[in-house]
């Protein structure tokens, strides 16, 4: 995996004179694979069955964001919303890691922001959501 992607960065910036001309297809697969993560930005992550059974809970990001957002996927009429993004949560501000948190992701192998993980109360009517090493409770959403 990483000779592929290590590959697929020479393929990308070998012949910047070249950009004019158009792209193959092996190369543009390639720049795809690279810029999706293998296919895995998008899709989500850690999902979580509500207590009364009636909602999903996950992270995810975009299909080309690695920062990842927290939502509900209601089974009965089958809707997905949005419950949280950091964005929202530090009102504006960036993410700030410190050095330990870093330092854990690293050991993790952890290459995706925002939210890490989340937890589910018993009743199902709070979140707990991590954030730059810190922990944050919400009240979910109606």
């Amino acid at each position: 995996m990483t000779r592929l992607l290590f590959c697929a960065f020479l393929l990308v910036g070998a012949d910047l004179s070249k950009a004019a001309e158009p792209e193959s297809a092996d190369l543009r697969y390639f720049r795809e694979l690279v810029e999706t993560r293998n296919y895995s930005l998008g899709q989500p992550v850690s999902p979580k069955l509500t207590p009364d059974g009636k909602a999903v809970i996950f992270l995810r990001g975009g299909a080309r964001d690695p920062v990842l957002r927290l939502y509900e996927f209601t089974i009965a009429d089958q809707k997905l919303r949005e419950i949280l993004t950091p964005e929202k949560l530090l009102q504006g501000a960036t993410e700030n890691l410190s050095a330990e948190e870093r330092s854990r992701r690293e050991r993790a192998r952890q290459s995706l922001r925002g939210f890490t993980s989340f937890e589910v109360s018993n009743d199902g009517t709070k979140l707990l959501v991590v954030l730059s090493g810190k922990l944050y409770i919400i009240t979910r959403p109606d």
